[in-house]
């Protein structure tokens, strides 16, 4: 008796979720796309080129990206970027990876600092003729060298060293060396690092953008400090040694 009556209470709780969830809205996206007016030397192939729209500027988190964008056989070339969120977008720009060489920006002329935002609402979330130009020029580099001192278990997952230009290090990675076999000390060198100021060096396991533990940073020994030491690369230090970093897993903090 029991499940004569359960089991058809029970079809007409199913069917009353599925009829529901056919009632749900789907978000409403939009897109951004314009036409990029390049002049100069494309990328070397060792980068790879996208179109990008960033939620701040400068750039602190992980931006929306379109496809690759290929070498153009003119002048110009098109572009779009689907699937967007419908919010305001502080810059929309072109971009190499891995070196983040920044090429040009919608509303961007210097000497003006900020580019022009780009905002997509439920009245407009396609914004279209978002056209800018864009040039490349080979950025100075050097190298961020020093040892690591690693205690506890090593990890299932690849391990590198990654320089990031943010702290917390939350955007995609600016420089890193190759995994490393397992170890308690080695040494390394992070090679090709563009002229900057670097917020996070530090040792990471790695899956991807959203799957990532830092195990231990350059300067960096909670609870006492509470950001590690930044790591500068430019013409008076290209080549910074001495980069330390102590590694533990489970990260202790």
């Amino acid at each position: 008796m029991d499940k004569r009556i359960i089991i058809p209470a029970l079809a007409t709780v199913l069917v009353a979720v599925a009829i529901g969830c056919n009632n749900i809205e789907p978000p409403l996206l939009g897109s951004i796309s314009g036409t990029v007016t390049f002049t100069g030397d494309w990328p070397p192939a060792d980068q790879t080129v996208y179109v990008i729209a960033t939620l701040e500027w400068p750039m602190e988190s992980m931006p929306v990206l379109s496809d690759p964008i290929s070498e153009p056989s003119g002048a110009t070339f098109d572009y779009t970027i689907d699937e967007m969120a419908l919010r305001t977008y502080a810059a929309v720009a072109l971009y190499t990876y891995p070196e983040f060489t920044f090429m040009g920006a919608y509303g961007y002329e210097p000497p003006d600092e900020d580019p022009d935002p780009v905002t997509l609402s439920e009245s407009q979330p396609n914004a279209t003729g978002i056209d800018f130009d864009a040039s490349y020029e080979p950025p100075q580099k050097g190298t961020i060298s020093g040892t690591v001192t690693f205690t506890g278990t090593w990890p299932s997952d690849d391990v590198y060293v990654i320089a990031f230009e943010n702290w917390p290090p939350i955007k995609m990675p600016t420089f890193y060396t190759e995994p490393f076999n397992e170890d308690d000390s080695w040494d390394y060198t992070v090679n090709d690092v563009v002229y900057g100021t670097y917020k996070t060096v530090g040792v990471f396991t790695w899956r991807g953008l959203a799957d990532y533990t830092m195990l231990g940073a350059y300067g960096y020994d909670p609870p006492g400090d509470t950001e590690p030491d930044p790591v500068t690369v430019d013409d008076t230090d290209p080549n910074p040694t001495g980069i330390d970093i102590s590694a533990e897993n489970p990260p202790p903090y």
